[in-house]
């Protein structure tokens, strides 16, 4: 936000502008007296000249802004920005003052979880023990106490980090997490928010909801070329360079836990030994930006912070810089989307669909795609206008399970696809199959199921490219090759009943112009030879798992 701000400044500003920025690290502190270092510190820095405008940034920020205003910044104006309408201050706002804020809904955080699981009897909260986080504790338990008589809430901000943990892991069955923010645990220790958040949710037994954007994934998550080195399609907008700022950076052995096609994989490991299969989640897909745009078209992408909306020099910027790697602006992705298969269009109806992982994930076009399983399709099920009808009648949606196979028969699915109405033709569809032999190991086959054209599979089983039309000078590509629709009925050739399986399909596109070549077209520049200028668009079904009895 800072740095967006400062551009947007510089940019209108008919004169240069100096900025001074200041941390309100006191707000993790008990002690008012703790102000005082920062009160001399500013008034040393502004002594003998008056700032032209106080920008306040979150509560804190205002509350100190509010409290040492007059020794401060006397008659100065001021902008409060991102503060809840409960933090702002009890005097108001004066004549020179402007308010941006919100309010949040804090009832809806429960409501959303009963929404997208009703059987939900308990709800561990994770909030910190700062002053700001405290009052945020009482806030909750104030606004949650209409809901005490269907759940009970247990309050996690006296414990420490550690015991947090403990307790996210080995909570009961009907329960949820609910993250608000965790800066200073219950001993007082500070921890970053979003290590925090990484933390519970990787030990966590039971969902985590959130609120913030860091609450989500990043990156194409399918899968990587190091754990999938025979799929020519896993190089796909890889951000493996290190962790969120790049102060550690990424080695072989971290990428397995970070990929959903190995996690699927170690799913079948996990309830093979433990008897239930923690990773059985749907595929979705979401911009991961910072701009509350959902500008996520090759051609039309804002960036996925504000700090890097379209601008001749956002592509040679760096996104991210630290002192081990630096991950350059033409790096960022254009993404994604979700889809959702609800019997109707409400909140009600999305929820059901996503509870029961009827989803599919793409990286930025509106595709439809279709991924139905049983036992019973026939090649005559492809021929219908309406494979829904077939799908649901003989098999299960994505998202489903299969189990205890009919004898002498192999899982049979019915794949469709159509392309974006104003996007690129597709070049094939793909069933991703994973599973576990007799011996404990995971094992992994791509196969192509329908694609375009009259190109047959070579002796490697792998097809030969679609082709390239991208005039990457000119920012455009033609439907000449690839093919608007997909579909077929396909039969796993290498089953074998008592293995545990898992199969999700891979849409992928005709190659068009990424991002950069629209930037390179529009704003006349040249690429740096690095950057990568075409892309192939793609979906993820949620998979269907194969269990034996």
């Amino acid at each position: 936000m800072t740095k967006s701000f400062h551009a947007a400044l510089v940019k209108r500003s008919p004169e240069p502008l100096d900025f001074y920025e200041a941390s309100i690290f006191t707000a993790r502190f008990q002690k008012p007296e703790s102000d005082d270092s920062l009160v001399k510190y500013l008034q040393d820095l502004f002594s003998g000249r008056r700032p032209d405008l106080i920008v306040a940034q979150g509560g804190p920020a205002a509350a100190f802004v509010e409290k040492y205003r007059k020794e401060l910044f006397s008659d100065t104006p001021v902008v409060i920005s991102g503060v809840d309408s409960r933090l702002m201050p009890d005097a108001g706002l004066t004549a020179n003052d402007t308010y941006i804020g919100v309010k949040l809904d804090l009832p809806a955080f429960v409501e959303n979880i009963l929404r997208v699981r009703p059987e939900t009897t308990n709800i561990a909260v994770v909030v910190g023990n700062s002053p700001n986080e405290q009052f945020w504790a009482r806030e909750l338990r104030s606004e949650f106490q209409p809901f005490a008589d269907r759940v009970k809430f247990e309050w996690l901000d006296e414990l420490s980090l550690d015991d947090m943990l403990g307790r996210v892991a080995d909570l009961p069955p009907r329960s949820a997490v609910l993250y608000f923010m965790l800066a200073v645990d219950g001993t007082g220790a500070v921890h970053p928010l979003d290590v925090t958040f990484s933390r519970l949710r990787e030990v966590a037994t039971v969902p985590v909801f959130g609120y913030a954007d860091y609450h989500l994934g990043q990156g194409d998550g399918e899968t990587h070329p190091f754990l999938s080195p025979n799929d020519e399609f896993a190089n796909f907008e890889r951000w493996d360079k290190g962790n969120l700022d790049l102060t550690v950076l990424k080695t072989p052995d971290m990428l397995e836990f970070e990929y959903a096609r190995s996690a699927l994989k170690n799913g079948l490991k996990l309830e093979a030994k433990l008897g239930v299969n923690p990773y059985k989640f749907g595929m979705v897909g979401s911009t991961d930006a910072h701009t509350g745009l959902s500008a996520v078209d090759e051609d039309n992408f804002f960036g996925k912070t504000s700090s890097s909306e379209p601008g001749p020099d956002r592509a040679t910027h760096p996104f991210v810089k630290a002192e081990k790697a630096t991950i350059m602006g033409w790096e960022q992705t254009a993404s994604g989307y979700a889809g959702v298969w609800a019997t109707e269009n409400t909140r009600e109806a999305i929820f059901d669909a996503m509870e029961r992982k009827e989803t599919y994930a793409t990286t930025g076009r509106r595709m439809l795609v279709r991924f139905f399983g049983g036992f019973d399709f026939t090649a005559d099920d492809a021929n219908s206008r309406s494979p829904a009808i077939a799908g649901y009648s003989k098999g299960v949606p994505m998202g489903g399970d299969l189990t205890n196979a009919p004898a002498g028969k192999a899982p049979t699915f019915l794949v469709a696809a159509l392309k974006d109405p104003i996007g690129a033709n597709l070049d094939r569809y793909q069933i991703v199959k994973g599973w576990l032999d007799a011996s404990g190991e995971v094992h992994e086959q791509v196969y192509d199921v329908a694609w375009a054209g009259d190109r047959k599979p070579g002796a490697d089983r792998k097809l030969p490219p679609v082709g390239d039309t991208v005039d990457i000078a000119n920012a455009t590509w033609t439907n000449t090759i690839g093919a608007p629709e997909l579909i077929a009925v396909w039969t796993d050739p290498e089953f074998d009943p008592a293995q545990r399986a898992f199969y999700y399909g891979r849409v992928i596109e005709i190659p068009t112009p990424r991002w950069t070549a629209y930037d390179a077209k529009y704003f006349g520049i040249t690429m740096p030879p690095e950057a990568t200028m075409t892309t192939t668009e793609r979906a993820y079904t949620s998979p269907i798992w194969y269990t034996p009895k």
